[in-house]
């Protein structure tokens, strides 16, 4: 989201450096930054403060309401009636049915946009106060946003979900499987937008416990983050719709987040890759201060390079009951951590699935997914924000 609203986003591990930047608290600075070094100076006399840019307004996609089928197959999964993430699975699932695609992804379900709708117009006057307080929520500073997303969140959590949710959830995942269930909202996953942290997806669902988690989902459209970031780039909050995306959970030995264009220097022949052992909100969270292991694989040559070894004091796993737990890190256990050959070789492997995620999509790529065992699994990829006039070629 920094670079989408054209923010320097700079971080910092070391205490000290922190300690001596707040003394300098009111002063105007000049903040050089680059991959390899961070300076600060004082700035010169005169120096102006640059302007603020003025956010450049979001096009959303067409979309459509659907009001007699609750639910679709992954593969009817389209940004009309789902969203860009839905969309993008659909693609990712059959894109990975190639000969040697290199990975797999996870079956899912798709709760389309225009069942919350019909939902809150089976309450009768909850469908009026919802767009009612939709409407004023426009005219509103931050504290009045704030007020009023809350009071339309609890208002979707009380929503019943449809009974066939629950049934084809029931019928189309075993009992002992467990479920994620994630945002599809007509705002993320955009080229122009991420949207990514902006809504919430819930893990470790047991099937039978599908519906609270979908209202959930559903009463994530009216976070107060999600509602600001609207505000921010101008897209009325009468215009936000949420599908849900369920999807059989892997539990992985590790989660990777993949970039198909280095974000640091804009290289197109450098992949990004970052791991850590357990769930994906270690690394997209930042809930879990630590670093992960980080890698650069060139496109062409193969080459691999480690920028830093992971770090983190716990990973996240699913919790025997629901949800999710820490568990602290050993790695002089680690694998990756101890062996350079399979360390080497998995990266290899992943950019190999990068760069035909790339090529398919047509542009460079945000890859989400994990490794369990041998197997590659990718949950989504969304357009790389920052590097997006790049088209990729053959």
């Amino acid at each position: 989201r920094a670079r989408q609203q054209g923010v320097v986003f700079v971080t910092c591990e070391e205490r000290d450096e922190i300690e001596q930047l707040l003394k300098r608290t009111g002063e105007l600075l000049v903040l050089d930054a680059s991959s390899e070094t961070v300076s600060i100076e004082t700035a010169e006399a005169g120096t102006k403060k640059a302007k603020k840019k003025t956010p450049v307004s979001i096009q959303l996609p067409e979309f459509r309401l659907i009001s007699d089928k609750p639910l679709l197959d992954l593969l009817k999964a389209e940004t009309p009636l789902c969203g860009a993430k839905a969309d993008g699975v659909r693609r990712l699932y059959k894109l990975s049915d190639r000969k040697r695609s290199g990975f797999k992804v996870p079956e899912g379900i798709v709760v389309p946009f225009g069942v919350m709708e019909q939902a809150l117009a089976a309450k009768g006057a909850a469908k009026k106060k919802y767009e009612k307080l939709g409407r004023k929520a426009a005219g509103q500073d931050e504290a009045g946003l704030a007020k009023i997303a809350e009071g339309l969140c609890l208002m979707i959590k009380g929503l019943p979900v449809p009974d066939e949710i629950a049934k084809a959830v029931a019928g189309k995942f075993n009992k002992n499987k467990r479920l994620m269930v994630r945002s599809s909202s007509n705002c993320e996953d955009l080229e122009s937008m991420a949207g990514a942290g902006l809504y919430d997806s819930v893990a470790n669902v047991a099937p039978q416990d599908v519906a609270h988690a979908v209202s959930d989902v559903w009463a994530s459209l009216w976070t107060k983050r999600a509602a600001i970031a609207r505000r921010q780039t101008g897209i009325p909050h009468e215009s936000a719709h949420m599908a849900v995306f369920v999807q059989e959970m892997i539990t992985p030995d590790y989660s990777f987040v993949m970039h198909t264009v280095n974000p640091a220097n804009r290289n197109s022949d450098e992949i990004l890759v970052e791991l850590a052992a357990g769930l994906g909100e270690t690394l997209v969270s930042g809930a879990i201060r630590g670093t992960p292991l980080r890698m650069i694989v060139h496109k062409k040559t193969k080459r691999v390079k480690i920028l830093s070894f992971a770090n983190f004091s716990f990973g996240v796993q699913p919790d025997q009951a629901s949800g999710t737990c820490l568990k602290r890190m050993e790695y002089a256990n680690d694998k990756l951590t101890q062996d350079k050959e399979l360390r080497t070789s998995l990266a290899i492997r992943l950019a190999r699935v990068g760069r035909l995620v790339e090529k398919s999509f047509g542009l460079p790529q945000d890859i989400e997914g994990a490794v369990a065992g041998k197997t590659i699994y990718i949950f989504q990829a969304r357009p790389q924000q920052g590097v997006l006039g790049m088209m990729i070629g053959s």
